[in-house]
């Protein structure tokens, strides 16, 4: 069809031939317009064609754009750029930490110099930040790392619900070790990467049951970790009711695994290490590979119970999360103060945590003023 515009250049393009050639036929000057005509032709041609052109191209990049998906940037960096972006924003931080000590040394007749530099340094920090999301980055990794998790979770729901518990190889992991409840959740978590790793199973001890944080044992505060109960996984296959050791090369369909520190030969598959076929994307999309890896597994054992829910649902709806970021501290007493850790005040977090508001507001102060600009631009 044609546009308004594409009527307009037949209807100008018609009328200047033919006032010129009525003016060939009056004045007599056939033979010097002959070349003109044939160019003037061609040129006004050419303008129609490419006008009709122009609006095919509309028309078809218009009915591309309804009837095709959004593209999908399965790659947007590679594994080089990400390194060198999360190297360079650990560097900066690594400079931070330095003279963030140093400028709280300075006299106070330096103050005025230490501030200024303090300031500099946290808008660089959350410039490094804000790198990190542009072009759309943080929504592709955040998909491409979900996309890993959902596999990784769907070969753990298979591995934890076989069709039969009784041919099934399994695991048995003690759940109650000498220890707190931290210290237990790794110790349950090295059963799991260590039964994971080998194909098995698994199972905690008489279904975690004899557990001193509950009662009612491990369900008492999250889900089963397995559809399979014990009894049927381990049924009277022990005249001591006590699985063999586990071991790397045994054979024996039902093994149970003592705590880490008195492993003898400890697999290849433990934290720190993650699975070769995925280690280039974790490595290219998150910080912390092997933490991601080991928290899959965290994740599936805490995962809450239907009571623990409800519980923490009343406590989450007492704490204004819409008024503004909130920041989570563990202040550190206990055992560990005097033993294995040092005493931090109080003052020393509330410093730390100040300095995660000031970066915050850093990255929101960036970004509107990069908003701002760039509506100010004329093309």
């Amino acid at each position: 069809m044609f546009s308004v515009r594409s009527a307009a250049i037949v209807a100008v393009t018609l009328w200047v031939f033919m006032l010129f050639y009525l003016s060939a036929q009056l004045f007599g000057l056939q033979g010097r317009c002959e070349e003109f005509y044939l160019r003037f032709l061609l040129c006004s041609f050419s303008l129609f064609a490419s006008d009709r052109l122009d609006e095919n191209h509309v028309a078809i990049r218009e009915r591309k754009r309804v009837l095709d998906p959004e593209p999908v940037k399965k790659d947007l960096y590679s594994l080089e750029h990400e390194v060198a972006r999360r190297l360079l924003e650990n560097r900066i931080w690594e400079v931070y930490y330095y003279l963030h000590k140093r400028l709280l040394e300075l006299p106070v007749s330096d103050a005025k110099v230490g501030n200024h530099t303090e300031e500099q340094l946290l808008s660089l920090l959350a410039t490094a930040s804000n790198f990190s999301e542009v072009e759309g980055a943080a929504e592709w990794r955040k998909k491409s790392l979900q996309g890993i998790t959902d596999s990784i979770q769907e070969k753990i729901h298979r591995m934890q619900n076989p069709d039969n518990c009784r041919a099934t190889k399994a695991l048995i992991c003690n759940l109650d070790k000498e220890c707190g409840f931290g210290c237990q959740l790794h110790h349950v978590a090295y059963c799991f990467v260590t039964a994971f790793g080998s194909g098995r199973m698994l199972v905690l001890n008489r279904d975690g049951l004899a557990w001193r944080y509950s009662r009612k044992g491990w369900v008492g505060a999250f889900l089963p970790v397995t559809a399979c109960k014990y009894d049927d996984v381990v049924g009277s296959l022990f005249q001591s009711d006590v699985p063999g050791p586990y071991s790397l090369v045994s054979q024996a369909r039902v093994v149970q695994l003592g705590i880490v520190d008195g492993l003898a030969n400890k697999p290849a598959f433990l934290p720190l290490s993650i699975p070769k076929p995925l280690s280039e994307q974790l490595l290219k999309l998150h910080s912390n590979p092997p933490a991601y890896f080991i928290s899959q597994f965290i994740w599936y054992l805490m995962r809450n119970g239907e009571q623990f829910q409800t519980a923490l649902d009343k406590q989450i709806a007492e704490i204004p999360f819409g008024k503004g970021p909130i920041v989570g501290l563990q202040v550190r007493r206990t055992d560990k103060v005097g033993t294995e850790a040092n005493y931090h005040s109080v003052d020393e977090y509330m410093q730390w945590t100040e300095i995660w508001f000031k970066v915050s507001y850093n990255e929101e102060k960036i970004w509107k003023s990069s908003e701002k600009s760039h509506s100010a631009w004329k093309i």
